[in-house]
């Protein structure tokens, strides 16, 4: 028995000893803490430490994303065992792919969502945002508006702008398939809504298209200015105002015309008035002539046509006084002194074949001294009553 009892006691004093060494003097373990409460420990590996702690040593304590795994029947130290959703700005590869603050998502405008940032803005005094972990912000950049573009936004009609990040804007629904600029909507838009896009500078809305040469604001089209032979119009309602032709039928276009006829000076003998003769010559001073043609070439009647302009003379050159006081009679006004000329038509028939009734022409007579001098005629059509379909009016530019 005292043999027995001898062993026992013998075992018992071993196991304290060897729990003495383990615990040390204090008689605390010293196989380390779990600092960051992932379950695993920051021992040194030790049998001992691997029996007391019931597993491998912890290979970043500070890191609860980064612990022990296992793989057959050996221990490797990896991210196996836990895994962060998304990286963070903090140092650590929390995403366990290998990359330390990659792929971190910051919210530079505050708005409360996040875009996609980079590792270099980690780094310190470069993190210019709140780390967040929404990721669907599709503007993140305060200059220009992130602040007021993130998911739930309120979107605003026809800015061109995805204000609630939906991967669309109303505008993106318009399409222009004529390169016309003016736009159709493939949805259906709200009275309130249109008016938005056109408050924005939108050209809406097209009524046709497949046709460049219809939209909204064009003037309707004589097809004739092609097709000399083709019916008046083209058919198609170019104005968008729902009337095929409408007001082309009625419309006009005039041609102005004209010439510098420089009459033989030597067959014409050149004679002034003066205050000391007791009559004028009897014979025409007239050795310049100029002439001007104004054609109506529509289908339709034009009336009040107004002609202005200016007609520049040759020094010591003036105006056949009697005939500009007859042109007077059918609406021809100059000036004498300044050559301004106002010529008004008061109806030009239509279109004509043999140019008789849908053309006028006028002469003005000149008695210049020097006939070869520089002479020069601007006119213009400023005013008709009915619409000119020219879409620039008619001009006449003349020189000597």
């Amino acid at each position: 028995m005292i043999a027995v009892a001898t062993t026992t006691t013998t075992a018992v004093l071993l196991l304290l000893l060897a729990l003495s060494a383990v615990l040390g003097q204090s008689g605390a373990p010293t196989c380390g803490a779990d600092v960051d409460l992932d379950g695993f420990f920051s021992h040194d590996g030790s049998a001992e430490c691997l029996i007391i702690r019931n597993g491998p040593p912890d290979c970043d304590d500070n890191n609860q994303f980064e612990s022990p795994g296992r793989t057959g029947a050996f221990v490797q130290c990896n991210c196996v065992v836990r895994r962060a959703a998304f990286e963070a700005c903090d140092n650590f590869d929390n995403d366990c792919d290998g990359v330390v603050d990659n792929g971190v998502f910051i919210d530079r405008d505050n708005d409360g969502f996040s875009a996609p940032g980079t590792a270099f803005e980690c780094l310190a005094g470069r993190l210019n945002g709140n780390l967040t972990l929404f990721r669907s912000d599709c503007n993140d950049d305060p200059a220009k508006g992130g602040a007021s573009i993130f998911p739930g936004a309120t979107e605003i009609v026809c800015d061109a702008i995805d204000q609630n990040c939906d991967g669309d804007d109303v505008a993106f629904h318009f399409v222009d398939k004529d390169n016309d600029t003016f736009l159709v909507n493939t949805t259906a838009l709200t009275a309130a809504e249109e008016a938005a896009c056109r408050a924005n500078g939108l050209n809406v809305f097209d009524c046709d298209d497949t046709r460049a040469n219809v939209r909204p604001g064009l003037r309707e089209i004589d097809f004739r200015a092609v097709k000399p032979n083709f019916d008046f119009g083209d058919n198609l309602d170019n104005d968008c105002n729902g009337i095929v032709d409408d007001i082309i039928r009625d419309a006009i276009r005039l041609q102005l015309s004209g010439q510098i006829i420089n009459l033989d000076a030597a067959s014409h003998k050149f004679s002034s008035s003066s205050s000391s003769s007791s009559s004028s010559s009897s014979e025409s001073c007239t050795n310049l002539i100029i002439e001007l043609q104004l054609t109506n070439v529509a289908n339709n009647d034009a009336v009040n046509v107004i002609v202005q302009g200016k007609i520049q003379l040759p020094h010591d050159s003036h105006f056949d006084e009697t005939v500009l006081g007859e042109l007077g009679r059918f609406g021809v006004k100059i000036d004498a002194k300044t050559g301004a000329i106002t010529w008004v038509q008061f109806r030009l028939g239509r279109r004509d074949p043999a140019n008789i009734t849908n053309r006028q022409t006028i002469q003005l007579p000149i008695c210049a001294e020097n006939p070869n001098g520089p002479v020069a005629v601007h006119l213009a059509v400023v005013r008709t009553e009915q619409l000119d379909f020219d879409l620039t009016p008619a001009r006449l530019d003349l020189k000597q």
